[in-house]
């Protein structure tokens, strides 16, 4: 006997005329609406049909868990949906065009990696400075984008291993000097790991020009001198080019100085690290936050930016927009935009991947 189609079910004929967006808008509304049914007829059966008989009063407990959980889930992209099918009518999609999406998970413990990767390809030149680059994790994701990089990494272990790694090859140029607000000399403190179970892996990456705060695990143990220069500096000796496309900080806890240090140059992108003033990293000492960097660069012309974070604790990684202040005890990367296309492209690919946080 064929089965008499539910009125409230979308027809499959009606679904594929829609846009991606409409249809999975469409598709979610069903869901919904069939969870909260289910909900409602297992309600009625605990009220009038479980109460004298303990054994199916159990599974069926389990099984309502397990809608709860489910629900709970679908509730998450519900709300990612609707946020989505909002931002049509700011043009960040056009729902009169078909599109067709794939989404590949890789590994999402590093997105800021691929997000500038993902840029490639909507800034007007390939060109990219790393700063701190230590053994060249991000170079390496920039050069297989396809980006032209010059790396500067001041501690001489780390850059040997740097240049030894990149040394063939045409694209990557790199500068054994830190970068600052000025052209000086300065200490440049080393990071020792103390845990026991060395946690921290590679305690070179935490070494800093600034002596800030640290875990109880992980301390300074020596000084070096290096060369400090700044990137107008860089740029008015012809070290860097002047069409660089993207620039991405990394100097444990010294950013802000870097971007103190612009003068009049300006990039499309602008990627630096921050703490929160509750990260042990970040209690004191640290040239690194979320709220001081967006002042120094909104007077630059920078005036959207996406914030990708995680909270000391937690491997999850979440983003938000266009809010200057950071999460509690959290660190991560903010992405500054000059032109609101590449931003709006940035926007697109961090709702694809990642969890949004909504700043209430």
């Amino acid at each position: 006997m064929a089965k008499s189609p539910d009125p409230s079910e979308p027809s499959p004929n009606l679904l594929a005329k829609l846009p991606v967006l409409n249809r999975l808008k469409a598709v979610k509304d069903f869901m919904m609406g069939k969870l909260e049914k289910i909900e409602f007829k297992l309600n009625t059966i605990f009220e009038n049909e479980l109460k004298n008989d303990a054994q199916l009063l159990e599974a069926v407990t389990g099984l309502a868990e397990g809608l709860t959980r489910l629900t709970q889930a679908f509730e998450r992209v519900h709300q990612k949906v609707d946020f989505l099918y909002s931002k049509k009518v700011n043009g960040l999609w056009d729902p009169s065009q078909p599109h067709k999406t794939q989404l590949i998970t890789v590994d999402n413990t590093e997105p800021e990696s691929r997000l500038m990767a993902y840029l490639y390809s909507f800034l007007p030149t390939r060109k990219a400075i790393d700063i701190g680059a230590n053994v060249g994790a991000i170079a390496e994701k920039l050069l297989e984008a396809g980006f032209e990089v010059y790396a500067f990494e001041p501690f001489p272990q780390a850059f040997d291993q740097l240049k030894q790694r990149f040394d063939q090859h045409q694209q990557f140029h790199a500068f054994p000097l830190a970068v600052g607000a000025a052209d000086e000399n300065r200490d440049f403190h080393i990071a020792q790991d103390l845990s026991e179970t060395k946690r921290y892996q590679d305690a070179a990456m935490f070494n800093s020009l600034t002596k800030h705060a640290m875990p109880e695990d992980m301390s300074f143990v020596d000084t070096i001198s290096v060369t400090v220069r700044s990137l107008e500096s860089l740029h008015q000796t012809n070290v860097l080019p002047a069409d660089i496309g993207l620039l991405k900080i990394d100097t444990e806890g010294y950013d802000l100085e870097i971007l103190r240090g612009m003068g009049q140059q300006r990039y499309p992108v602008v990627v630096a690290e921050f703490w929160d003033a509750q990260l042990p990293f970040g209690t004191s000492d640290a040239f690194n936050r979320l709220e001081d960097m967006v002042n120094e660069m909104q007077p630059k012309g920078y005036h959207w930016y996406l914030v990708i974070y995680r909270v000391w604790g937690d491997e999850n990684v979440s983003f938000y927009c266009n809010y200057p202040k950071s999460i509690a005890k959290s660190w991560g990367n903010v992405f500054f935009f000059q032109d609101y296309d590449t931003f709006a492209h940035a926007l697109k690919w961090c709702l694809s991947i990642l969890d949004i946080t909504y700043v209430a």
